[in-house]
């Protein structure tokens, strides 16, 4: 995933003003009871999703479009953790390992850095019947631990950084059934340097993690004006 630079600072803050969350995204996603501990946890807010809005330039089109439809992802939330605490920075050279353990990585003091209700609608959306595509799990972990790196990076300079995915490692652990609502829950693992290192888990509504990737984004060198 690449995400665009801004003249602006205080990118998200300024599309947040702007833009409204959907209505019906909430109203979908109210009507699932085992959703209501994370819609009114008050360490969380609800902000409006920039990736599912398109922008000018085309960025975006894949969730903003493609797959914002009645038969693929219809609905998206997004919760952001209220505090956001960004890791120190790690020497140079520091080995951050990959979680290779068959148990899932523990979230950090249980509680992530963004949580997204996503509900998967099918079958457009679907390899096998009734199990969403691996390559649309791919996709929508990469977008979302990716919104992480962005909040992390912005809250440090208060910029919208140009960065890209360098690498993004993915266990499927279980079938991601369509249709379903699920979460994707992600939090900033490290930081070192100019590369970001993030954690994302597909979970279900009885807790089990689907699918989980740990993943590496670098920011862009800023370019000196001559």
């Amino acid at each position: 995933m690449t995400h665009a630079t801004s003249d602006k600072g205080n990118f998200l803050a300024h599309f947040y003003s702007s833009h409204q969350v959907p209505p019906e995204a909430i109203e979908h996603f109210r009507s699932q009871p085992w959703l209501h501990q994370y819609l009114d946890d008050p360490s969380y807010r609800a902000p409006s999703l920039q990736f599912r809005v398109l922008k000018d330039t085309g960025e975006d089109f894949f969730f903003a479009r493609t797959i914002a439809t009645p038969t693929t992802i219809p609905h998206i939330l997004c919760l952001n953790r209220r505090t956001i605490v960004t890791p120190p920075e790690l020497p140079a050279g520091t080995l951050i390992p990959v979680n290779e353990s068959r148990k899932p990585a523990e979230v950090p003091g249980g509680q992530p850095d963004c949580i997204f209700l996503i509900n998967l609608a099918g079958p457009a959306i679907d390899g096998h019947p009734h199990v969403c595509h691996g390559g649309i799990v791919a996709s929508i972990l990469d977008e979302a631990i990716g919104m992480v790196t962005m909040l992390h990076t912005e809250k440090e300079n208060g910029l919208r950084e140009l960065f890209y995915t360098v690498n993004l490692n993915v266990t499927y652990r279980a079938p991601v059934t369509t249709p379903s609502n699920v979460i994707v829950r992600c939090w900033l693992k490290a930081r070192q340097g100019r590369k970001y290192i993030a954690l994302g888990q597909i979970v279900d509504k009885d807790g089990v993690v689907l699918s989980e990737a740990q993943g590496t984004w670098v920011l862009a060198k800023k370019r000196e004006n001559l």
